[in-house]
């Protein structure tokens, strides 16, 4: 999971933390959503308390869309259920 410090690039090849693929291209809520893909792309330096969120999901409701999150609105931890 990105933390304090790292850059996040997200473009036209996925999600890439610090220069490292972290996800593929795949924004699945675009259309949904009715925005386009380009308009989630940018790049995001994670400054202190600050997380990034990603699912492996094509339609992960996630960072992707919503921005980064601060550590202080974590309250409970997350378990991956399978």
């Amino acid at each position: 999971m990105p933390k304090s410090g790292d850059t996040v690039d997200i473009n036209k090849n996925g999600i890439f933390v610090n220069g490292l693929e972290f996800r593929d291209r795949k924004f699945g809520l675009t259309e949904k959503l009715k925005i386009s893909e380009e308009s989630l792309y940018k790049t995001i330096q994670l400054r202190d308390n600050e997380i990034f969120f990603a699912g492996t999901a094509d339609n992960s409701f996630d960072s992707v869309y919503w921005g980064v999150g601060n550590t202080s609105q974590i309250i409970a931890k997350a378990i991956p259920l399978w």
